[in-house]
């Protein structure tokens, strides 16, 4: 059906934004984002992106002191905080693999970039992103 779809008619996309969270539903988009980003005639961006969402609490909650691995004391507000950096730091990670592996399926014509970030407001950031 791609096929047919792409010598029916010219395709214009200057942005495609790919949500992508490393499941296969997620890769399968990725790879069909960059098929449709070669079959445009202008240049095209793809971007691949994660939003890691906040977890609501309380003040009161986040100034509660936990203990982590190896005894030490911290707020929770610090450990939350860690958490958010490291499943960011996954986020890029993934999104660069997959950056890499789709590149050279969308063609010279496009641009693919990734973001990884934390917010509060997943539609917030693809409205921006968009």
């Amino acid at each position: 059906m791609f096929y047919l779809l792409q010598h029916t008619f010219s395709l214009m996309f200057k942005k495609i934004l790919v949500p992508y969270d490393n499941s296969k539903p997620a890769a399968s988009a990725a790879v069909f984002a960059a098929r449709l980003a070669k079959s445009t005639n202008e240049n095209c961006e793809i971007i691949l992106f994660n939003v890691v969402p906040t977890i609501p609490a309380t003040p009161v909650l986040l100034e509660r002191p936990i203990r982590i691995k190896g005894g030490e004391y911290i707020l929770l507000s610090e450990y939350i905080n860690r958490l958010y950096q490291e499943m960011q730091k996954s986020a890029n990670e993934n999104l660069e693999k997959k950056r890499r592996e789709i590149e050279p399926e969308a063609g010279s014509r496009a641009t693919v970039r990734t973001i990884a970030t934390v917010s509060d407001s997943v539609s917030g950031k693809i409205i921006e992103l968009a």
